[in-house]
């Protein structure tokens, strides 16, 4: 891929191919660690490598050809974890499933995945020039740190509970590893061993045990020490390098994974006093962050759910819950509640009543974490870079991430858990007879029910159209329609951006777009600079720190010809108070713009 780069004429287009080439050689390498070591672990390999040198080959440069090539090694990478996770679940047949994911075996397995997932969510960094040592801890060191984090969790906690933990941190984290997300699972493990530690020490000192347990005797004490000093630099890193408000989170999550009731109790206490009186975001912002954090884990109603016994909800599934409400109210973004969604993963995945294999409840929280890692990987990667890509997959399935959208994705994964503690369900015979199953069904079904109600009708047909000074104007008429009005719109999208736009004022307005119909009836809406559209080159630094309007959310990106940062595009869609058949299209440039500013429409298109 590379080397086709070195050959293309086109600086646009080489430029482009010599970032997939990185891209996705480095995802590709991934893919080589985690798949498993079979005859189809490495056919996947091939194939995914052939097919994506393909894509990058043969499609014509630009969005569709780097959509195409992310998407191709992520469905792989999806499928090479299955596989991997699969391929231990037949060694060891004595051994239960959920337990034999230990010590390396565990992290050689999840540290590709998670550079791989910080490879995808921080795609942008690959566009540096050097790697220097902040890059490099940015990229490799965070998913070390949480991939040795999540193998102890593994290896302590079981598999299931593990990797759900470790599935909520990222999806809220923006589907990459942060620093707040790895210091917090690495908190998370360190206070598991910490507490697990102790409470052997005290059964071996107990006079009426009947010997020592693991881990006591003459070096209990040294390592415990250990354990809780590097519990204390995780958090006095997170309090440095990240903001002191993490690491109370993280310091509170490790406090209520204590076997004493009252540890729990003080820390939930705290957690509900910080929510309350702690400077902080509003009500409104903290309760979207809830709902989103638990539209991702919606089993968390499986913490105060019998068999729960009430004594643990009191003392574990509230403070837990409090401690999540105060990330949201404190924090600064969404990923602030990583630490408390991991937290309440480990506790509805521990089993109710001391069983030895895991509910079957939390069967369709472990399908449902299976579609949005990946898929929220994706819309963080190039060319979506979507900021907040949680929300934008819950979406595809009609979660818009409102308090009524949480309560329906709770009560889904209550039925479906529900369902799948049946007897009848329960045989593993046939795929009716899996809760993944049925889980999935229901995801087909809610991506179905989200897509738009008809088709969109493209309205530019000669591709990309610039407005400047020279030509303000485009006026595009259309032929009647001759499906007697079923043609009729309500709302139209544009994909547009700026260039020579950094003067352009915040919610300036930059150009007027009219539907006409037939019948006199128009709709029209003015396109606004900050809102709407923006500067194609936001994220180039001299740019963004001249620009006087902000960039809003990227549709899609591009690479910029000469390398170094991505153009963005950016999409927006109104409605109309009534639908109407347009008959003509009129964009006209607002008066009075910088010199040199222009306008570029990429896409206009009606939709019902």
């Amino acid at each position: 891929m590379a080397a086709f780069a070195a050959w293309q004429a086109s600086a646009p287009a080489a430029a482009e191919t010599a970032y997939l080439a990185l891209l996705a050689g480095a995802l590709l390498v991934c893919l080589g660690g985690l798949a498993p070591p079979t005859r189809g672990g490495r056919r996947l390999v091939a194939a995914a490598s052939t097919l994506t040198v393909l894509a990058v080959w043969t499609l014509p440069a630009g969005s569709v050809r780097g959509a195409a090539a992310v998407a191709l090694v992520v469905a792989a990478l999806a499928l090479a974890f299955a596989g991997r996770v699969a391929w231990t679940d037949r060694r060891g047949s004595a051994v239960p499933a959920h337990l034999r994911w230990r010590g390396t075996e565990a992290f050689a397995a999840l540290l590709p995945a998670a550079v791989a997932l910080q490879l995808l969510a921080r795609s942008d960094r690959l566009l540096a020039v050097e790697l220097t040592p902040r890059l490099a801890a940015g990229l490799f060191g965070l998913p070390l740190v949480a991939a040795a984090a999540v193998a102890c969790l593994a290896a302590r906690r079981g598999r299931d509970a593990a990797l759900l933990a470790a599935g909520a941190a990222v999806v809220v984290s923006g589907g990459g590893i942060g620093a707040g997300a790895a210091g917090g699972l690495a908190v998370l493990a360190l206070a598991d061993v910490g507490w697990g530690l102790r409470g052997a020490r005290r059964v071996a000192t107990d006079p009426a045990a009947p010997g020592l347990a693991s881990g006591s005797g003459p070096g209990g004490w040294g390592r415990e020490a250990v354990v809780w000093a590097a519990l204390v630099a995780v958090l006095a890193a997170l309090a440095v390098f990240r903001d002191p408000g993490t690491a109370a989170v993280a310091a509170g999550a490790a406090a209520l994974l204590a076997p004493a009731a009252a540890v729990r109790g003080t820390a939930g206490a705290a957690a509900l006093a910080a929510a309350l009186f702690a400077p902080a975001a509003g009500w409104a912002v903290a309760g979207d962050r809830l709902a989103l954090a638990v539209a991702v884990l919606p089993a968390v109603a499986w913490t105060a759910l019998p068999p729960r016994l009430p004594r643990r909800v009191l003392t574990e599934a509230l403070p837990a819950l409090a401690l999540l409400v105060a990330a949201a109210r404190c924090g600064g973004t969404p990923a602030a509640t990583a630490v408390p969604l991991a937290l309440l993963a480990l506790l509805a995945a521990r089993p109710a009543t001391g069983a030895a294999t895991p509910d079957p409840a939390l069967a369709p929280q472990r399908a449902w974490s299976a579609v949005l890692v990946p898929l929220t990987a994706l819309l963080a990667a190039f060319p979506w870079l979507r900021t907040v890509p949680a929300g934008d997959a819950l979406a595809l399935f009609g979660l818009g991430g409102g308090a009524g959208d949480a309560a329906v994705a709770v009560a889904a994964a209550v039925v479906l858990g529900l369902a799948a503690r049946t007897t009848w369900l329960a045989p593993p015979s046939g795929w009716l007879h899996r809760p993944a199953a049925w889980t999935a069904a229901v995801l087909v079904v809610a991506a179905a029910a989200a897509l738009p109600p008809g088709p969109v009708v493209p309205l530019l047909a000669d591709g990309e159209v610039a407005l400047d000074a020279s030509r303000p104007e485009l006026v595009v008429a259309f032929g009647p329609a001759a499906d007697g009005g079923r043609s009729a719109v309500g709302s139209l999208v544009v994909v547009s951006n700026l260039s020579h736009a950094a003067d352009v004022p915040d919610r300036r307005p930059v150009a007027t777009v009219r539907l006409l119909a037939g019948d006199g009836a128009a709709a029209e809406w003015t396109l606004l600079a900050g809102r709407d559209t923006a500067e194609w080159a936001a994220r180039r630094p001299d740019v963004a720190a001249a620009a006087a309007h902000p960039a809003p959310e990227p549709w899609l990106a591009s690479v910029a010809p000469e390398g170094g940062f991505f153009g963005q595009l950016y999409r927006a869609r109104w409605r109309a108070g009534r639908r109407l058949v347009p008959s003509r299209l009129e964009v006209r440039l607002a008066p009075g713009l910088p010199p040199g500013t222009v306008l570029h429409l990429y896409r206009v298109q009606a939709a019902p």
